[in-house]
C-alpha cells in the first residue's frame, strides 16, 4: 500500500512539473488523484506581437490587458511608451515615473518583458 501511495505521489509531482515547464500551475488535492482546479497566469496568455523592440503603443497597451494590468494603459498610452522603452523600465520608474504602487504589479510587467526579451 506504501508502495502506491509514493507512487501515486509521484505520478502527481511528475503532473505538476509538466505543467510548471508548460508556464501553468495547478493546485492539486494531495488526498486524491483529482486535479482541483488549474490556472494559468496571465503572463503566459498567447497574445501574436511584433518583437518587442517593434511593438507600438497600442501593442503595449494589449500586454498591459494581457497581464491584467489594464489599469495602467492610460499612463503608458500618455507616455506613448513602445516596446524600445520597456527593456529599460526598473522598478522605481514604474513606481514613480508611472504610477505603478503595487509592487506585485511591478514585478509582473517587469518578468514579463524580461522573459519577453529573452526570446
Amino acid at each position: 500500500m506504501a508502495d502506491k501511495l509514493a507512487l501515486s505521489e509521484a505520478a502527481r509531482d511528475v503532473a505538476e512539473a509538466k505543467l510548471e515547464v508548460l508556464g501553468e500551475s495547478a493546485f492539486v488535492d494531495r488526498t486524491s488523484s483529482q486535479q482541483v482546479e488549474s490556472v494559468k497566469p496571465a503572463t503566459t496568455a498567447k497574445i501574436f506581437l511584433p518583437e518587442m523592440s517593434e511593438m507600438s503603443v497600442e501593442d503595449v497597451c494589449r500586454v498591459l490587458e494581457e497581464l491584467k494590468l489594464s489599469q495602467y494603459k492610460k499612463v503608458f498610452y500618455d507616455e506613448a511608451v513602445t516596446g524600445e522603452h520597456l527593456p529599460h523600465f526598473t522598478d522605481e520608474m514604474l513606481k514613480n515615473d508611472f504610477g505603478v504602487e503595487k509592487s506585485f504589479h511591478r514585478l509582473k510587467l517587469l518578468k514579463w518583458i524580461e522573459k519577453t526579451n529573452d526570446q
